[in-house]
This record gives C-alpha cells, sequence and structure tokens, in this order.
C-alpha cells in the first residue's frame, strides 16, 4: 500500500515538475518578445532626424502637407502607389509638425510593430523558437533600420503584409469569420500602402495546394481573396490611368536580383565614401550575412522538398517570398518594374524562410554551429548599424539648400536638375527662416499635382528635347545656380544632358563655382561683370532652419 502510494506520489511530482517547466519556458517568450520590441525601438528611434531628406522623402513632405483638396488631387492622379500612408501622414503632421524626426517616426513605429507581428506568424506556422529567432533578426537587420527611419511607405507596408499573412494562417486552420476579415482588410489596406503588395495574394492563393485544407476553409479563404483583389481594383485603376511615372526603372539584369536578395539579408548600402577601411569591412559583413542567410533558406527549401514536418508551412513562406519576384521579373520583360524597394514586401518572409531554415538545421548539424550562426548575425546586424548610425546619408539637400541660403543675391535664378530633385531643395527651403531670401526657381516651375506642360515630372527627366528646360537655360538671368542630383542614371542619358547643360552655361556665364555635397552638386554661374559670389550673409548655421 505504501509502496503504491510513494508510487503514485512520485508520478505527480514528476509531473508538476514537467508542467512547470514547460510553463517556465512558455513564460520566457512574452518576455522575450517585448525585450525585442524595446530594442528594436530604440534601434529604429536612434538619430532618427540626423540625416538629410533624399529626394523621395522631400516629394512625401510636399505631399502630406497639403491641403485635403490638394491631397486627394494627388492620390487620385499621380500619387496614388502610396496612398494609405499619405493619408495617415496628413493627419499625424498635422499635429506633430513637419521635422525629420516627426515624418520619419511613423516608419519607426510601424517597423517596431512588426517585431511582435512577425513572432506570431512564425509561432503560428512553426514554433515559439522560430518565430523569437525571426523576430531577433528582423530587430537587428539593417534594411529593417532603413526603411524604419525613411519618411516612405515601405515599414507600413511590411507591418500590414505580416499581419495579414498572421490572418491568413490562423484562418487556414480556424476559418472564423473574424480571421477571414482580418486577413482581407490587412490585405487591401497593404495594396493602399503600396501597389506591389499585390503580388503576395497569388502566393497564399496558392500555398492552398500545400496545406489542402477543407472543402469549407478553402472555399472561405478563395472567397476572402477574390473580395482582397476587389478591394485593390481602385487603387489599381488609379494607378494605370497615370501609369506613365515608371520610366525610370531600368530593365532587370540578374545583377538587379541578386542585389535584392543581398539587401534583403540586412546588407543595406551605406554611405562610407571616403572610408575605405571600413568600406571593406562593411562589404565582408555584408557578405557574411547574406552567405548566412542563403544557407538559412537553401536548408528551409531542403526541408521543404524532402518532406515530413513543417513542408507545407515551409512552401507557404517560400512561395511569399519568391512569387512576388518572379512575377515581377516576368512582367518586366514587357515594361521594367523591377526595384528593391517595391518588393519590400518580400522581406518578412525572406526572413521567416531564413530563421526557420536555420531551426531546422538544429536537427542534422551540431548545436553549436546553429547557435555560431545565429549569434553570427545578430553581431554583425548591430555593427552594420552602428555603422549606417555614423554615416551621412546619400544625398544632403540639407547642406546644399543651406551652402546656397548663406550666397544667394537678388535676382538670382535656380535651374534643378533632375527635375523629381526639387522635392529635396523645396522641403528644405521652407523650413528656413527667411524662405523668400532664396533664389528663385525657374525649373522645373511645376503645378499642384508636380506636372511641367502637362506631363509628370518623372516623364520630363527622360524626354530627349523638353522645351521648358531649355527654355530656362537659355533665358538671361544676372546669377544662375545649377543643382545637380548625382544619384542620375547615365545608361539613360542624364548625365550627358547635365553636362552639356553645364558646358552652355559656362560659355555664357564663364567658368562655374562648385560644391560638391552627398550626393548633390551646387553650381554657380555668374555673369562676368558679378562678382562669382556674393558676401556671405553672417547668419548662424542654427538660425537657418525654423524650430
Amino acid at each position: 500500500m505504501r509502496a503504491g502510494v510513494a508510487s503514485s506520489d512520485d508520478a505527480r511530482a514528476e509531473r508538476t515538475t514537467r508542467l512547470s517547466a514547460v510553463g517556465a519556458r512558455s513564460s520566457i517568450y512574452p518576455a522575450l518578445i517585448i525585450g525585442l520590441t524595446a530594442a528594436a525601438l530604440v534601434l529604429r528611434l536612434l538619430f532618427l532626424g540626423s540625416k538629410s531628406f533624399w529626394v523621395d522623402e522631400g516629394a512625401t513632405a510636399d505631399i502630406v502637407t497639403a491641403s485635403w483638396p490638394r491631397l486627394t488631387g494627388l492620390i487620385t492622379t499621380s500619387c496614388s502607389a502610396m496612398s494609405l500612408y499619405y493619408v495617415i501622414l496628413r493627419v499625424w503632421t498635422s499635429i506633430a509638425g513637419t521635422s525629420e524626426f516627426a515624418l520619419r517616426f511613423p516608419s519607426a513605429i510601424f517597423s517596431t510593430l512588426t517585431i511582435p507581428a512577425l513572432y506570431l506568424v512564425g509561432a503560428e506556422l512553426f514554433d515559439r523558437e522560430t518565430g523569437a529567432l525571426a523576430a531577433a533578426m528582423m530587430t537587428v537587420n539593417l534594411t529593417a533600420i532603413g526603411y524604419a527611419q525613411e519618411a516612405r511607405s515601405y515599414a507600413l507596408l511590411v507591418l500590414l503584409v505580416t499581419v495579414s499573412a498572421w490572418f491568413f494562417v490562423r484562418a487556414l486552420r480556424r476559418p472564423s469569420l473574424g480571421n477571414c476579415a482580418g486577413y482581407v482588410i490587412f490585405g487591401a489596406l497593404g495594396v493602399y500602402a503600396h501597389l506591389f503588395a499585390i503580388l503576395v495574394l497569388p502566393a497564399e492563393w496558392i500555398s492552398l495546394w500545400l496545406f489542402k485544407p477543407g472543402r469549407r476553409t478553402t472555399i472561405r479563404l478563395t472567397a476572402s481573396a477574390i473580395i482582397f483583389g476587389l478591394l485593390a481594383l481602385p487603387n489599381f485603376a488609379v494607378a494605370i490611368a497615370h501609369g506613365n511615372v515608371t520610366r525610370w526603372i531600368l530593365p532587370t539584369k540578374p545583377k538587379a536580383v541578386l542585389r535584392f536578395f543581398v539587401i534583403e539579408s540586412g546588407h543595406l548600402g551605406i554611405n562610407l565614401a571616403g572610408h575605405p577601411r571600413l568600406y571593406d569591412v562593411h562589404l565582408a559583413a555584408g557578405m557574411l550575412l547574406t552567405l548566412l542567410y542563403a544557407a538559412g533558406i537553401i536548408a528551409a527549401l531542403g526541408f521543404a522538398i524532402r518532406g515530413g514536418r513543417y513542408q507545407s508551412e515551409l512552401g507557404f513562406v517560400a512561395l511569399c517570398a519568391f512569387v512576388p519576384v518572379a512575377a515581377t521579373i516576368l512582367v518586366s520583360t514587357a515594361r521594367p518594374f523591377f526595384v528593391n524597394r517595391y518588393l519590400v514586401e518580400c522581406f518578412p518572409f525572406i526572413v521567416m524562410l531564413a530563421a526557420a531554415g536555420i531551426m531546422l538545421a538544429g536537427e542534422v548539424v551540431p548545436k553549436r554551429a546553429v547557435f555560431a550562426a545565429v549569434g553570427a548575425i545578430l553581431v554583425v546586424g548591430l555593427f552594420d548599424d552602428c555603422l549606417y548610425y555614423r554615416c551621412p546619408g546619400w544625398e544632403n539637400w540639407r547642406g546644399a539648400v543651406s551652402y546656397v541660403a548663406r550666397r544667394e543675391q537678388p535676382g538670382d535664378a535656380m535651374i534643378i536638375y533632375r527635375g523629381d530633385a526639387r522635392w529635396g531643395v523645396d522641403y528644405y527651403r521652407d523650413r528656413l527662416r527667411d524662405p523668400v531670401k532664396f533664389p528663385a526657381i525657374v525649373y522645373p516651375d511645376w503645378d499642384a499635382v508636380f506636372r511641367v506642360g502637362g506631363h509628370f515630372i518623372d516623364d520630363r527627366i527622360f524626354d530627349k528635347a523638353d522645351p521648358y528646360f531649355e527654355q530656362a537655360v537659355a533665358a538671361p538671368h544676372r546669377r544662375v545656380w545649377l543643382v545637380l542630383r548625382e544619384t542620375w542614371t547615365p545608361t539613360l542619358g542624364n548625365a550627358q544632358a547635365a553636362r552639356a547643360t553645364m558646358e552652355q552655361l559656362a560659355r555664357r556665364y564663364g567658368p562655374p563655382k562648385v560644391k560638391k555635397f552627398s550626393g548633390v552638386e551646387v553650381v554657380l554661374f555668374a555673369s562676368p561683370r558679378q562678382p562669382a559670389q556674393g558676401p556671405t550673409k553672417q547668419r548662424a548655421s542654427a538660425s537657418h532652419w525654423r524650430g
């Protein structure tokens, strides 16, 4: 009797111990995700306003500070691709203002919220360990931080696509009305954050053949996908009606596709001009990250092909990671559309696929190798993050505008080439304490929806003969400031056109005075009867800008 009681007590104690261990292990993950989310917020807010806007961020500032009627006109014509983001930022800036920090802050929040969302996707598809690893990899990923510190819609797009995928996976197993509605709502919102979010839809629908859910679930999710597509149609109708703003995209080459996957692994380009040793270290770090991500992805694909545990789940993540890329390459054979940042909807799935592969590799390789790979990804990622913080941005419009403002004279004219670079000039000119004391911009002289002579400014960039640009160059001026955006694409003829313009102005005004900034070149042409540089205005640099 006593032996039986003792045996029963031992079994009960063992069960209690085991349950306590499982409970303790489970309680680690909420705390871990909270910690990763807090770390992600810090990494995304560090030096948020330190870098100058680049041209596209200047466009964002111009669009979201417009009146509501003008904003409505913009997002229903030439600026429809990010309409949801512009509306959110329009509301936000009316409260927080239009500083670099304020305009970038929502992106930092969207990117931070992606961390717990990605964990939930991983936990739903695989297990908590895989979800936590994917969240940790995304936390330190420099590409994620780069998008988080940019006043564009890409961080919002990643968040919405991730949340939509979570609802989709939940609906596969529990096809409730709430899960299906969540999938449709967040998926459709993703398309209004950026049009290319629609490319995840066919990948998700194809994955139904992998999961093989019941008939009822298949019908519900197919109906949800159809509703998702119908809700996205208005945005596509606007984009097709005004679809001539992509002429700047280059034909797709294998190198561009490879570069895309390198960027998604966290090797975002950093402006390390003048620091060759740091550049070499950054390049080596990027190669290591790319190899580790590639190893994880290859391992995941190997497990998916071999079959067994998580085959359907791995197939789903792989489809979401690669179908949008394949579809874009296919369409680009007729008209180029392949742009790295346009395919950011693949980003969370690439990270998840690498994380799943690394975790599954632990079944066939020593655990020490897995821990070493994870540690290397996190350490190298943090190292690249630190390099990113200390380096300038690719386009220093803040410095260029400040330079011109200190040296302008009454009657000065400014020609901006390429025309879209005016967004960078306008943002910092409008933030001067006295924006009136700035050269008159004679090109591009666009209207309220960024059109010159009835054509969107991006079209004017590639016109072989732009009469408005030629007229601005030929017109007589006392002094001319030529502002060049150095990130033009030489293969499209922009570099040659810029050189021809400089030669034409030099014949009339004499040798120019050139000042280079990161990604920007400011060239002053002064009449021979006028001094090449007027007296510098003695104003403290801090007083140039409104608070």
